[in-house]
């Protein structure tokens, strides 16, 4: 299986799309043309957690295949209601505390099911080698890879069903990734 992921993902560096700066190098398997009106599929190498602690969607459904190495999904839920109420840049306290401790530092296959299983219901999903996500278009999510780690994953886009573009959801609401971007003054 190795083999066949080190195949692809060489393959597929032949043909770069669009990087996102330190964040993310991606590369075409199936390029969806420039309307989106059919499915496409990219390498995903991703380097590094998405910067900004708001969840952020695609304009179409989605799925993620792991390939290599893997990293925290945030979704939704007590983890990131946590994050969301801190009102200043003090760390979260609790529990919840404990669980950003853990996920920017160790990945889940060093972490006890159990404790793992405690996780998926605040909202923090461990996605390793193998892990398949299946995504709506409007899903929030975001991703944090262990420091020092970086992942790999194939992921397969489906035709647009959002003409808003992607965007991240604030507490003021959704807002567009290039306004988000440019009222930040950095990338994401």
């Amino acid at each position: 299986m190795f083999r066949l992921v080190e195949r692809l993902i060489a393959y597929a560096k032949k043909r770069p799309y669009h990087h996102l700066g330190s964040y993310m190098l991606r590369y075409w398997l199936k390029d969806p043309g420039e309307d989106c009106r059919t499915w496409g599929a990219r390498i995903h190498n991703i380097k590094r957690s998405d910067h900004d602690r708001c969840l952020h969607d695609h304009p179409w459904p989605n799925a993620s295949i792991l390939l290599a190495g893997g990293y925290w999904e945030v979704m939704p839920g007590a983890f990131q209601a946590a994050v969301e109420a801190r009102a200043d840049a003090r760390p979260i306290a609790g529990e919840m505390a404990e669980i950003q401790r853990v996920i920017e530092s160790s990945d889940g296959r060093r972490i006890p099911r159990a404790t793992r299983r405690a996780y998926a219901r605040a909202g923090v999903h461990w996605r390793g080698p193998g892990a398949i996500v299946r995504r709506r278009a409007s899903q929030a999510h975001r991703l944090v890879v262990p420091a020092g780690r970086e992942a790999y994953s194939l992921f397969i886009m489906g035709a647009r069903t959002s003409e808003r573009g992607w965007g991240f959801h604030t507490p003021d609401g959704w807002e567009h990734a290039d306004s988000y971007r440019a009222k930040l003054g950095r990338e994401v």
